[in-house]
């Protein structure tokens, strides 16, 4: 496999057997309001992008995520891929651990990467997990007892929510003083 101007793609390259993304009519719905509000032509439309969100994360009657609002900084970025794509670029590849399981797209960044559990957990990098998890379609199973673990090992950790906002069924608190950053496309 090469990487770029002549590529060659594959089926192991494409991912073909993945699933695809979900059609969410919330979702379509935010961005109606967006466009409604007219948030596209407003001089604060990043501002009034983040307030329309927020509502849209308070008012999910599906999932319950809380805790967001204790985070002192809001940014916007392209999708979660530019928020994992900016923390191995601001970390380096072998500072960044992940649990098996997780998406591809993290062995696509570091081809050496060699999966945790939770008592091989290195207080020298940064952890950073998938919420909901892609093996479980949800929270992962021991999540407070990472966070935990994390907590006691000084571990930073970074939530890749992806997912969140199409998910059903969801119970979640970001405010878990182990719980650095975490973004939501």
């Amino acid at each position: 496999m090469r990487d770029g101007p002549d590529r060659q793609y594959s089926r192991a390259w494409l991912q073909v057997e993945r699933p695809q993304p979900m059609y969410d009519s919330s979702i379509h719905q935010l961005y109606g309001h967006i466009y409604r509000k007219n948030l596209v032509d407003s001089p604060n439309i990043i501002n009034d992008f983040k307030g329309t969100f927020l509502e849209y994360l308070d008012g999910h009657s599906m999932s319950n995520i809380k805790g967001y609002s204790n985070f002192k900084r809001l940014d916007v970025c392209v999708g979660c891929t530019q928020f994992i794509d900016d923390l191995y670029q601001r970390l380096g590849p072998n500072s960044i651990m992940v649990f098996e399981n997780e998406y591809k797209y993290h062995w696509r960044l570091n081809q050496n990467l060699t999966p945790v559990r939770i008592d091989t957990l290195d207080k020298n990098k940064e952890l950073l997990i998938s919420m909901p998890f892609p093996a479980h379609g949800d929270v992962h199973p021991q999540m407070q007892e990472i966070l935990d673990r994390c907590l006691d090992l000084g571990i930073p950790v970074h939530v890749d929510g992806a997912w969140v906002t199409c998910s059903r069924g969801i119970d979640f608190d970001f405010d878990h003083p182990a719980i650095h950053t975490f973004a939501i496309s």
